[in-house]
């Protein structure tokens, strides 16, 4: 059976670790969106490391992660990682973008929330009065005896 040829190897190649690079930019980005949470790829970003390593060693080089996993990073120690290896990899301004609060998991967003507060306080002001309500039940009980 003749052998097929080899493919060349362009994982180590300059454009393939130029995507790797762009790929891990885009990550990064997310990531800053989501407030340094670890949560912008599946399994976190030490594993998105692990697999860039060989072609972007540099990334377990950029204080403050150097010999600590992102996952055991504070969230002020992740925003200065992304903040260097953005500023690394290029087309990053120097200067970290103010942070935006992050919304509580499985929080509603904050206009609903304001909505819904509203309409408690207006039901509290219309529900009747705690002697009010036994009232009622008492009445209520009366009518179905």
């Amino acid at each position: 059976m003749p052998q097929r040829p080899k493919s060349p190897d362009i994982s180590r190649s300059p454009s393939h670790s130029a995507g790797h690079e762009e790929r891990l930019k885009r990550v990064l980005l997310h990531e800053r969106g989501l407030g340094y949470s670890d949560k912008a790829v599946i399994g976190g970003l030490d594993s998105l490391i692990r697999s860039f390593a060989t072609d972007i060693a540099w990334l377990n080089n950029i204080p403050p992660r150097q010999s600590r996993p992102y996952a055991a990073l504070g969230p002020g120690e992740r925003q200065i990682w992304v903040e260097k290896v953005l500023q690394r990899i290029g087309n990053q301004p120097t200067a970290a973008p103010a942070r935006q609060p992050v919304a509580r998991p499985g929080a509603p967003p904050p206009a609903r929330r304001a909505a819904r507060r509203a309409a408690r306080r207006a039901a509290a002001a219309t529900a009747p009065a705690a002697g009010d309500r036994a009232d009622l039940i008492d009445q209520n009980r009366t009518v179905n005896e």
